[in-house]
């Protein structure tokens, strides 16, 4: 089990790192499409005198450049949320490895597209739609580990994915700053430069995990023939269904009522709290470019140090956090949310700021991993990779709505304000979820099993 979980980990590192290789010059990128791109340049325009009645100039700013990016996040992050629950059930009927083989060439094409994008927003826009798409493969992990791991390891191996995470974010954006800029270009590049050896070096990346994944056993396969018959056929219409945001939340898949409601509550805790929490995660850097006068340079150490202090935590947790404590580890992430929320909102010197980013960076060490082995405790196995697709595209539903919200709030009323009604929000997400009704019971395997059974089979 060790080993199928080491090379997990070694797969979603490398696939990680090759899409941070960015972030450092998605500026830069940006920037150039804003003035160079004729088509973007005329849409601006036309919004700017017919929609708005702007008089004067309408180039395009600075300002307008990072409203585009977040656009694309946003994009991002929408195909994530409608990728995430059909590959995952597509994994509980095809296989975990094949779904990856596929899911693992959609992200070379991303980065092939990108380097043949040049200075077009089309192309761009569609090279960040695909890559959303393939961050659907760590439902697909999550589900490989609840595949091969027991009630007292499931959350220290899922807390390994949390790890690769945190040392991709650490490491890919340092790496594209210094390896690129040695190599390939210097500082004041242009993005139609930048974007073909970032495209090109990131495909080689996932090449690497093209050809690790051949090595890989197919976990699916590991079950018991008498619980392969017992799978959902009906996995697959599930999911495109649950594509309604609204049945996203109902869980039809799952035929035990209990269970059923448990995770209904549970997927309503995710979406508020991963609302609440990208709404944070996605203002850190605005809050220090305007308070502390943060360039590119010092943000990158602030990749550095939550990226140390998230791995130093989850290390600890695969060492020392055994089962039957998941409910009281959800908590503490929450309430050190609240304290991070409080801290950073009223900071006002740049050790208050870090202090800040210390509970963040272990509230984003604690929850995911926990939480994630919470609900895959609460399920049968014939479902881990429907569920937890569906819970990856409820956190991608999440980052759609909270950075909006978060940065409207941080416009409307600033950000002590946002911050400390970004806290009260989060108290009030730790309550419902310690209300959840039977939080504390999981199924035994036999019960487990018989929630996937249909009514129907059950009466025979």
């Amino acid at each position: 089990m060790k080993l199928i979980i080491y090379m997990m980990v070694t797969y979603l590192f490398i696939d990680l790192v090759a899409s941070t290789l960015m972030l450092p010059w998605l500026p830069t990128i940006i920037k150039e499409l804003c003035e160079k791109d004729a088509g973007l340049k005329a849409v601006w325009e036309f919004v700017h005198t017919k929609i708005l009645r702007a008089k004067g100039g309408v180039e395009l700013s600075a300002k307008d450049a990072t409203f585009i990016g977040s656009c694309a996040a946003s994009l991002m992050s929408l195909t994530q949320y409608i990728c995430s629950s059909t590959f995952g059930a597509m994994s509980d009927t095809m296989g975990r490895k094949s779904v990856l083989l596929m899911l693992c060439i959609m992200h070379i094409f991303s980065h092939l597209l990108l380097a043949s994008s040049g200075v077009s927003i089309v192309f761009f826009l569609l090279a960040r739609i695909l890559l959303g798409a393939t961050r659907a493969n760590v439902g697909i992990l999550s589900a490989m580990i609840s595949d091969v791991s027991d009630r007292e390891s499931r959350t220290g191996a899922m807390a390994s994915l949390g790890i690769a995470y945190s040392l991709a974010f650490t490491v890919g954006p340092k790496a594209s700053s210094w390896i690129l800029n040695k190599l390939f270009f210097s500082k004041e590049s242009s993005g139609s430069v930048l974007g073909p050896h970032i495209g090109l070096f990131a495909a080689f990346l996932v090449c690497i995990d093209l050809l690790m994944l051949f090595t890989f056993p197919e976990t699916a396969t590991l079950k018991k023939d008498t619980e392969k018959k017992m799978a959902p056929k009906r996995s697959l219409w599930q999911s495109l269904k649950i594509l309604n945001p609204i049945e996203l939340f109902r869980f039809h898949g799952i035929e035990d009522y209990q269970t059923r409601a448990k995770m209904q509550k549970m997927a309503q805790v995710l979406f508020l709290h991963m609302s609440l929490y990208s709404g944070l995660e996605c203002s850190l850097l605005f809050l220090a470019q305007q308070r502390f006068g943060y360039t590119g340079e010092k943000q990158s150490h602030i990749f550095l140090f939550t990226g140390v202090s998230m791995v130093i935590v989850q290390h600890g947790i695969m060492k020392y956090l055994k089962g039957g404590r998941e409910i009281k580890t959800v908590l503490t992430a929450m309430l050190l949310q609240v304290m991070a929320y409080l801290t950073l909102g009223f900071s006002i010197s740049e050790w208050m700021f870090y202090t800040g980013l210390l509970f963040y960076s272990v509230t984003s060490s604690l929850f995911s991993p926990t939480f994630n082995s919470l609900a895959s405790l609460s399920i049968g196995s014939q479902q881990q990779g429907q569920v937890m697709g569906i819970f990856r595209s409820i956190n991608g539903l999440a980052r759609c709505v909270g950075p909006s919200l978060v940065g409207t709030l941080m416009w409307r009323v600033g950000t002590t304000t946002t911050f400390t009604l970004g806290a009260g929000a989060t108290i009030l997400v730790a309550v419902v979820f310690k209300s959840i009704p039977n939080l504390e019971v999981f199924p035994t395997n036999a019960q487990a099993k018989a929630s996937t059974v249909s009514p129907e089979k059950k009466s025979s």
